[in-house]
């Protein structure tokens, strides 16, 4: 049902509201009743990644991908240290070792990550207290 009326979101006007649906896709299609459907949003997800003009929206929407477990490969080596990051936390690429060189440059300097988003916050599905934490040097209690 959610899943449903997120949909339409996608094709939205604003760029923000795409991308927030996007990240919403990516975690409500994880349900198994969604399973179908998948491959066709992976499909969508992937055209708006390749269309984003933003390292922001590309970042959250490629955790997206990698979610419903679609190939975030191309964005391992892009430009923006967050999009790197976000692209190698594929559960998918687990045994990538790009993206195990991507995650080890984060382990070296998790304030980079957190940095290279300029005054926006990471990716919605990284704002949790703990990755906040890890971000910040901080050690969660």
């Amino acid at each position: 049902m959610l899943l449903r009326r997120t949909l339409p979101y996608l094709a939205s006007e604003r760029a923000r509201r795409r991308t927030c649906a996007a990240a919403a896709v990516g975690a409500l299609a994880r349900h198994p009743t969604a399973a179908a459907q998948r491959p066709e949003l992976l499909k969508e997800l992937t055209s708006m990644a390749r269309g984003s003009d933003s390292s922001h929206d590309l970042a959250t929407i490629s955790i997206a991908i990698g979610s419903l477990g679609g190939d975030t490969r191309p964005w391992l080596t892009d430009p923006h240290a967050g999009v790197r990051v976000c692209a190698a936390l594929a559960p998918d690429l687990a045994d990538d070792a790009t993206a195990s060189q991507v995650l080890m440059e984060l382990e070296r300097s998790p304030q980079a990550f957190g940095k290279s988003f300029g005054d926006m916050a990471p990716p919605l599905q990284l704002q949790s207290k703990s990755f906040q934490d890890l971000l910040t040097g901080r050690r969660a209690s």
